[in-house]
Order: structure tokens, then C-alpha cells, then sequence
């Protein structure tokens, strides 16, 4: 057996947190413009005390796209 096989950094995850995950099966810009639609009031980016929600975040990529 493998190292990588036994994962043991598993021993050390939260009791929430899942060994294993299942990606989804679709690209990151797809992601996101649901993540936005679905959510556009909610907090997507905050740094350095400052907050973005996925409408702000969606129209600034849009209008950097363009």
C-alpha cells in the first residue's frame, strides 16, 4: 500500500469534515455565474475589511471582460 493510499492527514480533518469530496462535473465559470445568481446579496469576497457580494462581484468581472 502507498502512502498516499492510507491518508493519514485524514486523522487530523474537524468530525464535519468528509475524507472524501466528489467534484463537480462542470467548469469554474460555470460555477461561479451560479454561485452569483443564486446569491447575489451574500458576501462573495472579503478582504482587508472590505466586502464584495456576488452582484458587485459579477458586474466588475463582466465589465473586465468586455
Amino acid at each position: 500500500m502507498k502512502t498516499y493510499d492510507a491518508k493519514f492527514w485524514t486523522k487530523s480533518y474537524d468530525s464535519f469534515v468528509q475524507p472524501n469530496i466528489s467534484e463537480p462535473k462542470t467548469d469554474l465559470g460555470t460555477l461561479f455565474d451560479e454561485a452569483m445568481n443564486r446569491f447575489p446579496e451574500s458576501t462573495a469576497i472579503y478582504f482587508m475589511k472590505s466586502t464584495m457580494t456576488y452582484k458587485e462581484l459579477r458586474n466588475k468581472v463582466h465589465r473586465f471582460a468586455t
